[in-house]
């Protein structure tokens, strides 16, 4: 605000930063300035704290910051806590993805199911104004930036062989592999995925010596995903 007050409406200047403080305590703890000219381009931007980006970008809580840092982007200014938090967050999105795809598929496929977690439920996705082809249309225009950024995450993984110079995946989907995967999703996904199956009766994690086997039975449903 001190930088450019030109870019706050009236009604904020007036209650200063205090007011957008208390309303950034607002999920997803977002303030928004629209329609403001740089460079002359016109951009819209949003202000958070390193504190509510870095836990979503760890446990998903709304995906609302998250799910913007799964496609590439340009880091202006450099934090090392936001660096950290985001190779979890990358990471997340791999391991998310691969839950969601069979044993061979090819990289595009991989980069659209990361692209579209965070449209995923998204209500403004069945207005007819909103632009269907959004996922593919960003996987299209930066498919190289995408295997840059994914590809070194995505080898590590066990279970998931990605030669450098194919475009094609193959990965392990016995239920132990998955469950591998899926017991290391964020927090915030994994908390109600285990809340419906339990809520179903559909698993039951017992005692503590028998969490490998929850994990494994849970991985193997067909209805997972």
């Amino acid at each position: 605000m001190q930088q450019f007050p030109s870019h706050y409406p009236l009604h904020a200047r007036v209650f200063g930063s205090s007011y957008i403080t208390k309303l950034q305590e607002i999920s997803p703890g977002v303030w928004f300035n629209p329609y403001v000219t740089m460079n002359g381009v016109t951009i819209k931007y949003g202000v958070t704290t390193v504190d509510n980006l870095c836990a979503d970008l760890l446990n998903w809580r709304t995906l609302y910051l998250a799910g913007r840092m799964h496609k590439p982007l340009r880091i202006i200014k450099d934090d090392a806590r936001v660096r950290l938090t985001q190779q979890v967050n990358l990471t997340s999105a791999v391991r998310a993805a691969l839950l969601t795809l069979p044993s061979n598929f090819s990289e595009n496929e991989l980069f659209e199911r990361i692209a579209g977690i965070s449209y995923t439920g998204d209500p403004r996705m069945l207005l007819p104004a909103e632009n269907r082809g959004k996922v593919v249309n960003i996987v299209s225009k930066q498919g190289p930036q995408f295997k840059e950024l994914y590809h070194r995450l995505v080898v590590a993984l066990p279970g998931v062989h990605w030669s450098p110079n194919s475009s094609s995946i193959e990965q392990d989907i016995s239920p132990r592999a998955r469950s591998a995967h899926l017991k290391k999703l964020p927090v915030g996904l994994l908390s109600r995925v285990k809340q419906n199956y339990e809520q179903k009766g559909a698993v039951d994690k017992g005692s503590e010596s028998d969490e490998a086997a929850y994990w494994v039975k849970l991985a193997g449903d067909e209805q997972l995903v």
